[in-house]
């Protein structure tokens, strides 16, 4: 797989909704859950939507991205503050 294609890949929704209900039948889902930012109030998301009225109901993966490496090639992930 090409640098362009790597970066392409997407997910649909319900591709998306699909998976996170198959991690809700596992035995670790707990762990899962318990490590995921939650708005306004953990993670990455606790300075966002602190007024709003989802503060608390919304849980969000905010900050995975990935790069490549210019002259090696090599694939670079980053994650962002807080996760």
């Amino acid at each position: 797989m090409t640098a362009g294609q790597l970066l392409a890949v997407t997910a649909t929704p319900q591709a998306i909704l699909t998976w996170l209900k198959l991690v809700s039948d596992q035995s670790w889902a707990d762990t899962f859950w318990a490590g995921q930012p939650i708005l306004g109030e953990r993670c990455s998301l606790v300075g966002v939507g602190v007024d709003s009225a989802a503060k608390g109901a919304v849980v969000g993966k905010t900050g995975t991205s990935a790069d490549v490496e210019p002259v090696s090639g090599r694939l670079v992930l980053a994650r962002s503050a807080g996760n």
